[in-house]
């Protein structure tokens, strides 16, 4: 089985906006080779199909183009793509563009207007606004609980229709200029006695010459901003946990599925820490987008991921993303071709491709390169019970751990492997990491290590990696202490 996507929008795409279009699409797929399909389902502050939690809490059921107004009724794009993909054994997986993302321009949008305490703030105190995009505030455990009821609705809605859930770029998502809000920087100050630190300045992704923020030689903001950065990243991390462990509780074969901007630059920039999403198990697919504009970067590129990024065992979880168009960039058919023979030399079994228009230009010349070579053979219908081999899924349906830390004191905490205390401190694993709870299930050291011991005199021995090369000790603090050569 191989697994070959395509991206569905609504931007510079009409695809959803009737039956006969999606029918058009997913038969013109079909026929190219494709064995799943991406649609868009939240995106510009609404959604694309009836949603009752987006009606009750801020009176918008759907979004406008997707409203009849001739016949007063409402379009279900969602529902009569699954229906037409269903012909075709084309699975289905929504995709959940704008993350946490309130909208373009328009001050935010409604969601903002109507909850303006859920709006995301710089350190200037303003609502935080990247390239034009306002963003709500991914740390507040409310607009978590937003998001995830968004999610939750669509699983619950559409059913054995759809074959997972997918975030990408934006979700879990946060500009690195975020969290300066009244209650985050509370949050942080009663964790580590002293403010966040001020973000440096953004550099321009197009101009590599630009100088460095002279806050990058300050050795002390440094060592601030590093942990103020892990911090938040694992707050959007551990709220990908709550979301992978939430959809799997209603349907254990549904696909998790993120799409982030390439490491570490995602993480750097909005604190996408996909290597954590990676070790902790946390993706069965991940698409990192590698929207290179040259080949031989994007082999480079691809490269670097695998070598960086993966190991054997979680290979399979690998499904790059490869942009066909944007603006007034094309791919050249002999670029795809050669990145997806690329991908199968290096033992990568399929990729996702943004967008769908980008197939049909020129007399549909793209398509007609895939299905005359590298598409020629069936891929196979897509299975998800074959993808979730790789994952941690089978652990985590409807299971915790109940710890008895005192005969008055049982505690429930969800993580895959919990180990006896010694000292008040457990080991407990995610994936493939280790970390240490106290006797409240709270985490006190963070989940980096393959392997812990118990403490013993104050200290544990942990290992970083297989090869034992960066092994040492750790203190109750979680102060790591590199152990002596002999």
């Amino acid at each position: 089985m191989e697994i070959r996507g395509i991206w569905l929008t609504t931007t510079d795409s009409k695809v959803l906006d009737d039956r006969k279009n999606i029918a058009e699409a997913i038969k013109f797929l079909a026929e190219t080779g494709f064995n799943v399909v991406f649609p868009v389902v939240w995106n510009q502050g609404s959604t694309n199909y009836s949603s009752q939690v987006m009606k009750e809490k801020f009176g918008i059921e759907i979004k406008e183009r997707f409203r009849d107004k001739v016949n007063k009724t409402i379009k279900d794009p969602l529902q009569d793509l699954i229906e037409e993909a269903k012909k075709f054994d084309i699975a289905v997986i929504p995709w959940f563009e704008y993350g946490f993302m309130s909208s373009y321009k328009g001050d935010g949008g409604k969601i903002i207007q109507a909850k303006p305490q859920w709006a995301a703030c710089g350190v200037d105190g303003k609502p935080l606004v990247v390239n034009d995009y306002y963003w709500l505030n991914a740390l507040d455990p409310e607009v978590q609980e937003f998001i995830l009821s968004i999610f939750l609705e669509v699983v619950n809605k559409y059913g054995d229709g759809i074959a997972g859930i997918q975030g990408d770029d934006h979700l879990p998502a946060f500009p690195m200029e975020g969290g300066y809000d009244e209650k985050t920087i509370k949050r942080y100050q009663d964790e580590f006695g002293q403010p966040p630190p001020p973000p440096p300045k953004r550099r321009n992704p197009l101009d590599p010459k630009e100088p460095l923020d002279p806050l990058w030689q300050k050795s002390e903001w440094r060592q601030q901003w590093r942990q103020w950065v892990t911090w938040r990243a694992d707050i959007l991390s551990h709220f990908l946990h709550r979301l992978y462990r939430a959809v799997i509780n209603v349907n254990p074969d549904l696909i998790i599925s993120m799409s982030p901007n390439n490491y570490p630059w995602c993480y750097e920039n909005y604190l996408q820490d996909s290597q954590t999403w990676i070790d902790w198990g946390l993706v069965d697919l991940i698409h990192p987008q590698i929207y290179d504009k040259e080949l031989q970067l994007y082999q480079t590129g691809i490269d670097k991921v695998i070598s960086k990024q993966f190991t054997q065992q979680q290979l399979p979880q690998l499904i790059p993303a490869i942009l066909l168009k944007k603006s007034t960039y094309k791919i050249t058919p002999e670029y795809l071709e050669t990145a997806i023979k690329t991908n199968r030399c290096l033992g990568i079994q399929g990729e996702v491709l943004f967008f769908y228009e980008g197939l049909r230009e020129d007399n549909d010349a793209l398509a007609n390169v895939l299905k005359s070579g590298v598409y020629s053979q069936p891929a196979g219908k897509l299975d998800p019970k074959e993808i979730k081999k790789n994952t941690f899924t089978h652990r985590r349906i409807n299971n915790y751990t109940e710890i008895s830390t005192s005969p008055e004191n049982i505690i429930k905490v969800e993580f895959d492997l919990v180990e006896p205390f010694s000292e008040g401190l457990a080991a407990v694993k995610m994936g493939y990491k280790y970390g240490y709870i106290d006797t409240t299930g709270k985490l006190v050291v963070r989940m980096e290590y393959d392997k812990a011991e118990p403490f013993s005199e104050g200290v544990a021995l942990v290992k970083i990696d297989e090869k034992d090369v960066y092994s040492g000790y750790i203190d109750q603090n979680g102060k790591f202490m590199k152990l002596l050569a002999n």
